[in-house]
């Protein structure tokens, strides 16, 4: 069984109705892949929410993790990396992780979402 790695940034938000915000996700053969992803879409996000925010600094400090070896090391392993925050009105939900795929490499696709808004998915 081949492994590859997916990571998903998503946010949940209970008023003034439910609703998630499906703000991207990458699948990949390497872990580092989805750990570039990962970091990028960590700054993107708060880039967007801007400098002086609460949660962009959560975010910040998320893209650092996701990039780190001790990260890539511990899925490699088969750990999971759940990130988890509340601010701006949101839960915010970031998650690395290790998913078995059957069949070869040459048998497995990367796919990346490009989408860089933060509407609905």
């Amino acid at each position: 069984m081949t492994r590859a790695y997916r990571a998903e940034l998503v946010a949940y938000q209970s008023e003034p109705e439910a609703r998630m915000y499906h703000l991207g996700d990458a699948f990949g053969l390497a872990a580092g892949e989805v750990q570039g992803w990962a970091r990028e879409r960590a700054l993107c996000v708060a880039e967007t929410l801007g400098d002086d925010d609460e949660v962009a600094g959560v975010f910040r400090d998320w893209s650092g993790e996701a990039a780190r070896d001790e990260t890539r090391r511990r899925l490699e392993n088969g750990e999971p990396l759940f990130r988890h925050h509340v601010g701006r009105d949101c839960a915010w939900e970031l998650t690395l992780r290790p998913v078995p795929v059957t069949g070869d490499r040459s048998g497995t696709e990367r796919r990346e979402e490009r989408s860089h808004g933060m509407g609905n998915r």
